[in-house]
């Protein structure tokens, strides 16, 4: 744990970089504020990579040396744009994990130039004396005379972090206002840390379930008009004595609106807030469920589902207008987890038809996501996004591993939190111990952990079987006990949450005759209810005692 020494406002004080080194313990935090886009004659910069770290890059018409190391390019020297930093954390660096980070920086260096013998002299220049005769051969594993130059601007980075790193040393001496020592406060809500989930501070795994249609139940129209406001009691009191955590429901009815539908959701929110659970929305539904935002059918959906050219331009019409009430409406409420953008995005048909292009349709795909989630953080800043995707795979098919590569592109963004796959028992691959999307799902976790560095879910799972004799479903238990097993312990997973979940004793026509489980009546029980409950409730009471 860090704990605060000082805090600086870089206004007052022209040593950024000096401040951050300081002479401190073997930790530090330092906490900035103002705008740095000019600080006592010192401009400021923010380097990409861990951390969100900031390096100044030279004195306003000054000559010093990190001036003459920052451009290593032809031509005249390009005018840095300065951007405002947040208040962020910043770990000592210092022993081999410095040294090792520098090898790093001034391998991408060298590459970008094609001149690794000019190693020494940077070093010395920069004042780093401690590393010496750097032989470089190869960049990430690929010889230099292969690698094509990088860009200037990618030099410029690298050196910034090269100045930075020179900056942190702990000799430098301490300029700047400064605060006393006080003990770190918890962060407050939901944040993520190094690929986990945090809750107040704590880590934070869960098991979860699905209602779909929790919000709407007793509504005119909907599949659940003749739920009663009771059944939501009864279906959260059950889902907590089971320690489920997270409640996955939509925020749309298609026979509603935006302002029906807050009201919806805030009764809801406040239900599942009293309980200490929270609740994962998803904004809209791919498929002809009816929890979708309406839109021009003849345009822009085929039977049951949206086609390409929703994805494209037809989500500006309706659902844009939704989200922006809906989310200004309840930003901020306590019992949020998570905003979904949309249930099981895909193009439909599938394969496509319209256009027939899918490299082209996966590049819509991603501006889509893009568009939305920069949105949804822009309304709500405080509130976790994800996609709500079945896969990776299954939204961008060929082109999410391989060539552009879209499911690193879609995962990169920074205004996606974490990433979501839904798997199912599947009656062709029966013995399968995670579901029908076992193949992405163990890749994308592994890309989550390795690559995006960011929390994974299985937000939607289930057996098969429940309402059709041919497969049964006495053993439902059994398979969900082993794919959770699986899921935390060997695949990363920080929440799997159940499809379709009925508590009550009679039948409101919620959940999933095949691949929910139900506790009884309507003539629709699962014979496996207690065994999957049980199984649930024993992870559950290791996350949530």
């Amino acid at each position: 744990m860090f704990k605060t020494t000082r805090e600086v406002d870089i206004r007052n004080g022209p040593s950024f970089a000096a401040e951050l080194a300081g002479k401190v313990g073997a930790d530090i935090e330092v906490k900035v504020t103002g705008t740095p886009i000019e600080a006592e004659g010192w401009i400021w910069h923010n380097v990409e990579g861990p951390g969100n770290l900031w390096v100044s890059e030279r004195p306003v018409g000054g000559n010093d040396a990190s001036a003459n190391l920052l451009w290593q390019g032809t031509g005249p020297r390009p005018t840095p744009t300065a951007k405002a930093a947040p208040a962020v954390t910043y770990p000592k660096i210092e022993g081999d994990f410095t040294n090792k980070v520098l090898l790093e920086a001034f391998q991408k260096t060298a590459a970008g130039l094609g001149q690794p013998a000019m190693v020494d002299t940077w070093l010395q220049q920069a004042g780093i004396p401690w590393i010496k005769n750097v032989q470089l051969e190869y960049y990430e594993g690929v010889p230099l005379e292969q690698l094509p130059n990088l860009t200037d601007e990618v030099k410029l980075a690298v050196m910034m972090q090269v100045i930075l790193l020179k900056s942190a040393e702990p000799a430098v001496s301490t300029i700047g206002t400064s605060a006393p020592p006080e003990e770190e406060k918890p962060k407050k809500g939901f944040s993520i840390t190094n690929g986990q989930f945090y809750l107040n501070g704590s880590p934070f795994k869960f098991v979860g379930v699905n209602l779909r249609e929790f919000a709407w139940y007793g509504f005119p129209g909907s599949v659940t008009q003749y739920a009663q406001p009771q059944h939501q009691d009864i279906q959260l009191d059950v889902a907590k004595e089971m320690r489920a955590r997270v409640i996955r429901m939509y925020a749309p009815f298609s026979g509603s609106d935006a302002q029906t539908a807050i009201k919806k959701l805030e009764v809801a929110l406040d239900k599942i807030h009293k309980r200490g659970m929270f609740a994962l929305v998803t904004l809209d539904d791919s498929k002809g469920s009816g929890f979708n935002v309406p839109c021009d059918g003849g345009r822009y959906r085929v039977p049951a589902a949206y086609n390409a050219a929703y994805f494209r331009e037809g989500y500006r019409q309706t659902y844009i207008p939704f989200i922006k009430t809906v989310i200004g409406a309840l930003k901020g409420h306590d019992g949020l987890f998570a905003w979904g953008v949309c249930n099981e995005a895909q193009v439909h048909p599938h394969p496509p038809v319209d256009p027939p292009d899918m490299l082209t349709i996966a590049e819509e795909f991603f501006q889509y996501y893009k568009y939305v989630t920069a949105l949804i953080r822009d309304l709500d800043p405080n509130t976790l996004i994800t996609t709500s995707i079945e896969s990776c795979h299954h939204l961008f098919v060929e082109h999410a591993y391989e060539g552009k590569n879209y499911a690193d592109k879609l995962y990169k963004l920074p205004t996606l939190d974490f990433a979501t796959i839904h798997s199912y028992r599947d009656r062709e691959k029966y013995d399968n111990p995670i579901g029908h999307r076992a193949i992405e799902a163990i890749r994308e976790a592994d890309r989550a952990k390795k690559v995006w560095k960011k929390p994974i879910i299985m937000e939607e799972i289930g057996p098969v079987g429940g309402f059709f004799n041919d497969l049964g479903r006495s053993n439902g238990g059994e398979w969900i006990a082993g794919a959770l097993d699986q899921l935390f312990n060997q695949y990363g997973y920080s929440g799997v949450m159940q499809w379709g979940f009925q508590g009550t004793t009679d039948n409101i026509g919620a959940g999933d005759a095949d691949s929910g489980m139900h506790k009884g009546g309507g003539g629709i029980p699962t014979g496996d209810w207690n065994s999957m409950f049980n199984a649930y409730q024993q992870w559950g009471r290791k996350f949530w005692p």
